[in-house]
């Protein structure tokens, strides 16, 4: 057994590339919701709405109480003591 986590990211993008974001979104990242956090009155080619994007992963996990990645200094430390 495992246990499942979820991971939530937070995009900023502007409207001219959330429909790409979105359609370019990596194998296993869920769509959460999408907040404007900016609309100019009045658009012009240096003025768009602003938006977060907030996407969601599920990790699953050995462990029971949390998951973490390796450490990047593991290899190092094996390295050092002769076992490589």
């Amino acid at each position: 057994q495992g246990c499942v986590k979820h991971i939530y990211r937070v995009l900023q993008c502007k409207e001219e590339e959330l429909t790409q974001m979105v359609s370019t979104m990596s194998d296993g990242w869920k769509f959460e919701q999408l907040i404007s956090i900016g609309a100019p009155y009045g658009y012009g080619s240096s003025q768009q709405a602003e938006f977060l994007l907030i996407v969601s992963r599920e990790v699953k996990s050995p462990h029971f109480s949390y998951w973490l990645p390796p450490p990047r200094t593991a290899p190092l430390a094996c390295e050092r003591d002769g076992k490589t």
